[in-house]
């Protein structure tokens, strides 16, 4: 996981909102401990692309979505982390039905409310979650959490 994050600045760097993102920086990663997850890695990186990409639709346009990593109780967790409204917290688990979207400000954000669903269903298939941590009127924290299997010897 730590390689799909430190490879994603260049990717996104050509996307609209892609200056916007803050990735944890290459000495940031390195303070955690290889690992191994049961992943596909192409899958995850869509997957947090995805996240990303609506962290920065729901945010104003002068406001940073930042992306964290860190090893949580035997998980692996991948925070996104913006500055938009928020998220009610009664819309938590409904965001990630198909077709659904939140009732926060959506009729002015383009979207058909698969997204997340997508999201939800390949990182089930990958053993993981996704859900949000916490959410105010000052921004949402959405969470990836995979379980780790063992941590492989440097």
């Amino acid at each position: 996981a730590g390689e799909i994050i430190a490879n994603l600045s260049e990717e996104l760097q050509p996307l609209k909102w892609g200056n916007r993102i803050v990735i944890p920086s290459s000495e940031e990663l390195i303070n955690i401990v290889p690992i191994l997850i049961n992943v596909n890695q192409e899958r995850l990186r869509q997957c947090i692309i995805n996240v990303l990409e609506n962290a920065a639709k729901y945010s104003d346009e002068s406001t940073l979505v930042r992306l964290k990593m860190a090893v949580v109780s035997g998980f692996l967790c991948v925070d996104v982390i913006d500055c938009g409204l928020g998220i009610p917290k009664d819309e938590f688990e409904l965001i990630f039905q198909p077709f659904s979207r939140g009732s926060s400000n959506t009729s002015e954000v383009p979207g058909s409310g698969v997204g997340l669903a997508l999201v939800k269903q390949l990182v089930l298939l990958m053993e993981g979650q996704i859900f949000v941590l916490c959410s105010s009127n000052q921004g949402t924290t959405m969470r990836f959490e995979f379980p780790i299997y063992n941590s492989i010897s440097a």
